[in-house]
């Protein structure tokens, strides 16, 4: 093998690794483990900035909600509950949730009117 055959072999296996490499280290691509870190970071500041609204918050909102309440963000069954005067497990009965711990943003609850349970109150006392 002459010199000159050898350099050109050198050159080629030079430039071979040169293009091969030069994609890795040049790419705009997000991989799947970049995205799915940056869906947890976002998931763990939502779970940071998320707070439980009090039984006042959700009073105002159940005032005007009348039979039908549109679950919130910060919202939890027993603050609903509480703020209703019904109990957590006729909520989720009327409601056919099997997990009291688990409402959606968006779902909507059937309620009893507040003034229909004074009424029912009021009916058994007497």
């Amino acid at each position: 093998m002459t010199t000159q055959n050898m350099t050109k072999g050198w050159f080629v296996a030079a430039a071979t690794a040169a293009v091969a490499i030069l994609p890795m280290t040049h790419t705009t691509a997000a991989s799947a483990e970049d995205s799915t870190a940056n869906k947890a970071d976002a998931n763990t500041n939502k779970a940071a900035s998320w707070r439980a609204k009090t039984v006042d918050d959700v009073k105002a909102v159940v005032l005007s909600a009348g039979t039908e309440y549109k679950v919130q963000t910060g919202d939890t069954l027993s603050t609903i509950a509480q703020a209703t005067g019904e109990s957590v497990d006729d909520i989720a009965k009327a409601n056919g949730l099997s997990d009291v711990h688990f409402i959606t943003v968006g779902e909507t609850l059937k309620l009893t009117p507040a003034d229909k349970q004074d009424n029912n109150s009021a009916s058994e006392c007497a």
